[in-house]
């Protein structure tokens, strides 16, 4: 079985040249992308990094709906992300991503730190018994 390809959308309204900066582009860039078998996308709350939160709204907006989506738990990297990974605020920030994005659902909520502290946290905030 070959391995599922996950269309990456972290410069979806950079303002950059050859990143897809509006709603039109993105729409047709989504039906190439159902063309070539693509069904699977990754973004980010703080995508793109100039403009955080566009990549989703413009990603709901353009009508990703026939795709699989994955977002990534907002924290704030400045700070060892604890409390960012509290029961409330991470169903807070996949919240503010399912609105943003037009579903009901994603696929896979990420989780990215570098302490395994905070990771710890955000296992037993989810109900897993054993944490690092």
């Amino acid at each position: 079985m070959p391995p599922i390809l996950i269309f990456g959308t972290a410069s979806f309204g950079m303002d950059a040249p050859a990143s897809f900066q509006d709603v039109d582009s993105i729409r047709q860039l989504l039906n190439a992308l159902k063309d070539l078998g693509v069904t699977h996308l990754d973004t980010a709350a703080r995508y793109p990094p100039n403009n955080p939160g566009l990549s989703e709204r413009l990603l709901g907006e353009a009508g990703a709906g026939d795709f699989v989506v994955d977002t990534k738990i907002l924290t704030d990297t400045r700070t060892d992300g604890s409390g960012d990974l509290a029961f409330e605020a991470m169903n807070k920030s996949v919240g503010n991503s399912l609105k943003s994005l037009k579903r009901a659902n994603v696929s896979i909520a990420h989780v990215r730190r570098k302490s395994l502290l905070s990771l710890g946290s955000a296992l037993k905030n989810l109900g897993h018994t054993s944490t690092p």
